[in-house]
């Protein structure tokens, strides 16, 4: 049991920073936003049963060469025998010209 919990929340990991990646990805297009960054973890997220979204954290990062967006996506997973474990995964990408 707790073999197959540990499991669940290495998964949930991955999923977490492939939410990130493609929020990043959208976000940093040249007309992307935080709210289309929040919009497409959500649809990223969708399949998910039980995990509660703790939040989606958008910010600019500057660079020497120019700016990234970062994205953060936290979840809160209902365990049995633990409670809530929180998985929180951050990713960036390079902006395009804006």
């Amino acid at each position: 049991m707790v073999a197959a919990q540990i499991s669940y929340a290495a998964y949930l990991n991955t999923v977490a920073y492939d939410a990130a990646a493609e929020a990043a990805s959208v976000a940093s297009t040249a007309n992307g936003t935080p709210a289309l960054a929040r919009l497409r973890a959500e649809q990223v997220l969708a399949s998910l049963s039980g995990v509660r979204l703790g939040g989606i954290e958008t910010n600019e990062v500057v660079l020497a060469d120019g700016t990234a967006t970062s994205v953060s996506v936290c979840l809160v997973s209902p365990l049995l025998m633990f409670g809530g474990v929180t998985v929180e995964q951050t990713a960036e990408s390079f902006n395009e010209p804006r």
